[in-house]
């Protein structure tokens, strides 16, 4: 089946003409690097974007992975003479532009012109944006702290009884761990803190009340730090990666172009500069000052 799938994709990017190609690598399950390869065309004057295969890398040097991208499209019968395009992330191997992949792959075949990918930019951005302020690493500490919390299985029943008492709407929320590798995915993580901001200092009062005396010390910990300015952090740090998140959907957008691409991130740029302009959007102060009293410790 898969073989008949590749048959398939190897004749319409023949018909296209040319192509772009597009490879990643990740660890599977059992800690092994995988290449992901995929390939970008136009058929029937439409863009695809298909997966063409995962394969373990047998070496993470830039000689070691092109060989692996070459055989895999040739394996495919795709030609790699008639790609016009790389997509891959910044790593040094891939994207070096005197020994990486992308610059050996265009001594081969110089029309194939490199692009950083997008997405992944947009990620290294928000890391750095993070990583750089002191506040803004604190306040994620604490969000990862109260996953941590939440993930127990009696804290868990204690925080879902405690949303069905508080919350009016039937949708209950599960809090988020954090992504270590896609930032721009962390807004649903703060969405569920944010929804469920009063049924998780409820729970954290009920543990504080509890025999086990490590859970209590820990609820204690948490609810401290869970005071004003963890509140307005979250209101923040909630409408900035809203904003983030769409632009890294669309990014990601099997049909997307790159004039399409660039407006979106000019405008994502625009909007963020004119929100640290007017700070709070004018429901975030609402949701703060409605959770003021909710975040003070007893």
């Amino acid at each position: 089946m898969a073989n008949m799938v590749r048959e398939q994709i190897s004749g319409e990017v023949q018909e296209a003409g040319v192509f772009a190609l597009i490879v990643d690598e990740s660890k599977d399950v059992s800690k092994k690097e995988q290449v992901s390869v995929a390939v970008r065309y136009v058929h029937n004057d439409e863009i695809w974007e298909e997966f063409l295969h995962f394969i373990p890398a047998d070496g993470l040097d830039a000689n070691s992975l092109l060989t692996t991208i070459k055989q895999t499209l040739s394996k495919c019968n795709i030609d790699h003479n008639r790609c016009i395009g790389q997509c891959y992330d910044g790593a040094a191997v891939m994207s070096g532009c005197n020994n990486g992949v992308q610059e050996k792959f265009r001594q081969e075949v110089p029309q194939a012109l490199y692009v950083h990918c997008h997405a992944h930019r947009l990620n290294l951005v928000l890391v750095d944006c993070v990583n750089n302020v002191e506040p803004a690493g604190e306040f994620f500490e604490i969000v990862q702290m109260l996953h941590n919390f939440f993930s127990g299985s009696v804290v868990h029943s204690i925080f879902m009884k405690k949303q069905k008492e508080l919350q009016a709407a039937d949708k209950l929320f599960e809090l988020k761990k954090l992504s270590e590798t896609r930032w721009a995915c962390q807004y649903s993580a703060l969405l569920a803190i944010q929804k469920t901001l009063p049924a998780i200092c409820a729970s954290l009062d009920d543990m504080m009340q509890q025999p086990n005396a490590r859970r209590k010390t820990e609820a204690r910990s948490l609810k401290g730090l869970i005071d004003f300015q963890f509140v307005v952090q979250l209101a923040l740090f909630e409408d900035l990666f809203r904003t983030t998140k769409f632009l890294s959907d669309h990014l990601q957008s099997p049909d997307l172009q790159l004039a399409s691409a660039t407006d979106l991130v000019e405008s994502t740029i625009a909007s963020l500069s004119e929100e640290q302009k007017r700070g709070l959007k004018k429901q975030q102060p609402g949701f703060v000052v409605h959770q003021r009293r909710t975040c003070k410790s007893p």
